[in-house]
């Protein structure tokens, strides 16, 4: 806390992360560009695919924490169908994620053991495979997006639209309040 800002502000900026890439555009060009100089999801992908690569070249596990932070849907699923290409992923790597990314739940590059739902209640969460639910209802062929999102697979958050309606008008509403109040007083 004695620390001089000045000095604070200094050594911030001397240790700062900064990376520096070069891309070779259409006309052959070598372009020079900073990471704050590119999307946060172009940033995140040229970081990551060192790790990915890796990852194959030993046959080891990738975790992913919410693999669609800053990355497109197609992104994703590029990064899961190198992980199901067996030229690719000769030494039988792992990816483990998690998402809130629903337009992933697609049966053409997941089976249905590769996908798990959380639930919370009460404050616990608890974990289901696709798997589990009855065969003769969800298929390997099954729209899984569609089939989570009108509900019959559970796991979705429980909003009330009318509660936050509410919670957000009373907020507007002390406020201006206030507001007068203050402009009375």
């Amino acid at each position: 806390d004695s620390m001089p800002e000045e000095l604070k502000d200094a050594i911030l900026l001397e240790n700062r992360m900064s990376a520096k890439y070069w891309i070779k555009s259409q006309s052959g060009e070598i372009i020079k560009f900073d990471s704050n100089e590119m999307s946060d999801g172009t940033t995140r992908l040229l970081q990551v695919l060192p790790t990915v690569l890796e990852v194959f070249e030993t046959g080891s596990v990738l975790v992913f924490d919410e693999i669609d932070a800053h990355f497109h849907t197609d992104i994703v699923e590029l990064i899961l169908r190198l992980f199901h290409d067996s030229e690719i992923n000769a030494k039988g790597s792992q990816v483990i994620f998690t998402t809130h990314d629903t337009n992933i739940l697609d049966s053409s590059f997941l089976r249905r053991d590769q996908i798990w739902f959380v639930s919370k209640s009460k404050g616990a969460s608890s974990l289901k495979s696709l798997d589990e639910y009855d065969k003769k209802y969800v298929r390997h062929d099954s729209p899984f997006e569609s089939f989570y999102r009108d509900g019959r697979l559970g796991a979705l958050p429980r909003v009330s639209y009318g509660k936050v309606k509410d919670a957000i008008l009373g907020a507007l509403a002390a406020k201006a309040l206030a507001q007068q109040e203050g402009a009375d007083a």
